[in-house]
């Protein structure tokens, strides 16, 4: 016969827990984080589109009673429509005084990004490329500006 102490907690005890937690935190969007438990360990999985989501399902179950570890594997997918990288790209040439002018063009599908038009100078074609990486979900980007 076992004696269970003020804290024993089952696995499915925790898991349930942990999910009620998440589902009632507010920075995590309703069902897209999953958490599986293995003697006490914690592991979150599922897709979130920013980094403080992730970090707040952590956060959220970190200290439930019973968990002794966790593995946050919630990966980061934001979802990014083409129309909306191009337009985040174009705002960001917009404020970056070097290329205000130069008649560069973003394309976005998805995550992926292809830069034409013309540069007159090099810096003038790096700061093209960090105003379109510095838009959310791009993954790859495909340069083709020339300079002239």
């Amino acid at each position: 016969m076992k004696i269970f102490s003020a804290y024993d907690t089952s696995d499915q005890d925790i898991a349930r827990r942990a999910a009620n937690m998440i589902d009632w935190n507010v920075s995590v969007p309703k069902d897209t984080v999953q958490v599986k438990v293995q003697k006490g360990w914690v592991t979150l999985t599922g897709k979130v589109e920013w980094q403080y989501q992730k970090n707040a399902a952590a956060d959220t179950v970190r200290d439930v009673g019973g968990v002794v570890g966790l593995s946050n594997l919630i990966e980061i997918a934001p979802r990014v429509s083409a129309a909306a990288v191009k337009k985040r790209i174009e705002d960001a040439f917009k404020r970056d005084a070097e290329l205000g002018s130069q008649g560069i063009r973003g394309r976005g599908l998805g995550g992926s990004v292809t830069l034409r038009g013309k540069v007159h100078i090099w810096s003038e074609r790096r700061a093209a490329e960090r105003s379109a990486w510095s838009a959310p979900g791009i993954t790859t980007l495909n340069d083709q500006k020339a300079i002239g």
